[in-house]
């Protein structure tokens, strides 16, 4: 499983896209002090605990790379967190956020661009406009639903005793190639 990483295109992208991040699965990218595109990473599953250090890289070239002012100097810092220590008021302007906990905001050096990871980037990047990514979202989450629906059913079929069968009495006939009853015989005479 890859991650996705999905990148807001302008303040007001950045808000509709902050409305459809998964709290426990989605990883939020800005430049410290400066404007920049909110940067998405959507991490599969078994990865939530822990985040490779290429995947945070690739964020963080991506995040220096859409601000305009941060993009401009050799070294800044990126702030990272889970989108689920977002937090957006009504009163907040498009495009601003606020963190529900600072002390779990981290911090990320960048020491100039990195053009190798920025053109493997490119190379697998795909573009949508919000709306399809909102149906790309809905897709994937109606899938991953179902995935589980399907794994429960599967548990709860194994949860049954695999071998009730195993000690059940055979039958006393069984059905010959003429489809005539025959009685079933331990030594087979």
């Amino acid at each position: 499983h890859q991650p996705v990483i999905y990148v807001g295109k302008d303040k007001f992208e950045n808000d509709q896209l902050l409305q459809i991040a998964r709290p426990k699965e989605d990883v939020w990218f800005h430049a410290d002090k400066y404007s920049s595109a909110h940067v998405y990473l959507r991490l599969p599953t078994q990865f939530t605990n822990q985040i490779p250090q290429i995947w945070l890289d690739e964020c963080a070239q991506l995040t220096r790379e859409r601000s305009r002012e941060g993009s401009q100097h050799p070294n800044i810092c990126i702030v990272w967190t889970g989108c689920e220590n977002l937090k957006k008021t009504s009163g907040m302007d498009p495009g601003t956020v606020g963190f529900k906990s600072e002390s779990r905001v981290k911090r990320l050096q960048v020491r100039g661009r990195n053009d190798a990871l920025l053109e493997r980037l490119i190379k697998t990047r795909t573009e949508m406009h919000v709306e399809e990514f909102v149906q790309w979202n809905r897709d994937q989450s109606k899938l991953e639903r179902d995935k589980r629906e399907v794994a429960k059913v599967v548990k709860k079929d194994v949860a049954v005793d695999p071998y009730a069968d195993a000690f059940a009495q055979p039958t006393s006939s069984t059905t010959n190639r003429s489809g005539r009853a025959v009685e079933e015989d331990f030594f087979g005479c």
